[in-house]
């Protein structure tokens, strides 16, 4: 199926470029430091079968992935915490 993309011809030069490059983009995004260069419109081929789902969930696997991992470093963080306060011996204070 064809499908007809309306978006911009836009530049942008980041610090480590030597030279700027080009880029179709849905906006003009000068707020973020690209240069609209002209508005641009084509058309595309798309699969007559394209179905988003598959990759919309592998998308979100690998973000649980990320939060179970920052999670569980947390909680490895907060147990060592406990354990070294657990370790600490307070004998009373005699004036």
């Amino acid at each position: 199926m064809k499908i007809k993309l309306d978006g911009f011809i836009v530049w942008k030069k980041y610090d480590y470029e030597k030279e700027g490059t080009f880029y179709f983009r849905s906006g003009e995004m000068e707020d973020r430091g690209y240069v609209t260069v002209m508005p641009y419109s084509m058309e595309v081929e798309v699969p007559d079968n394209f179905n988003p789902v598959p990759k919309q969930v592998a998308i979100l696997e690998k973000q649980k992935a990320k939060v179970r991992a920052d999670f569980n470093q947390r909680i490895a963080e907060l147990n060592d915490q406990i354990g070294k306060l657990q370790a600490l011996t307070f004998d009373e204070v005699k004036a």
